[in-house]
């Protein structure tokens, strides 16, 4: 789950320290009403300056419980310890009939779920060095500030929207 903009942030610049020729993309999942507020600012910040910095969060349209994208590679971008060899799953609407609806289909939704999660067991990723979690902290703060400023001096109906 995604509580902060470098959470996102910090998966994108360990891609590229790494190298990763093709890089994973990034999807936070947002469970509260704040953590909603910033996919927004997020949003705006990416109409403000451009897609690249949207795109973090808003390139594939849905997560992989809803069909965003591919399962394997979603379950081995999670951090360190967080599989631990099990993985909690849920799958709604549309997708639970797409994935689990004929046999040969769940067989195959679960060899992916399974294959991926040892997969991640048997080659771990890194934990971010602290201090790119700081320059990732630092970047948050300077893009929400400026994304901030900028949608509040062009929509300034967009307090009433935050304060939901």
């Amino acid at each position: 789950m995604a509580t902060a903009p470098s959470d996102v942030l910090a998966v994108e610049l360990l891609q590229r320290e790494c190298h990763v020729k093709q890089p994973l993309t990034v999807v936070p999942l947002f469970e509260k009403l704040d953590d909603l507020l910033l996919l927004l600012l997020l949003h705006a910040s990416s109409q403000l300056s451009g897609t690249e910095t949207g795109s973090m969060a808003n390139k594939r349209g849905g997560t992989v419980g809803r069909g965003g994208g591919p399962t394997h590679l979603a379950i081995l971008s999670q951090p360190p310890d967080t599989v631990q060899g099990s993985l909690r799953v849920t799958v709604q609407g549309e997708v639970i009939e797409q994935s689990f609806g004929e046999e040969h289909l769940c067989f195959r939704t679960l060899q992916r779920f399974t294959a991926a999660t040892l997969e991640h067991g048997m080659h771990p990723p890194v934990s971010p060095k602290p201090e790119w979690r700081a320059l990732m902290d630092e970047i948050a703060v300077i893009a929400t500030e400026k994304c901030i400023g900028q949608s509040l001096s062009k929509n300034p109906d967009l307090l009433s929207i935050s304060a939901w």
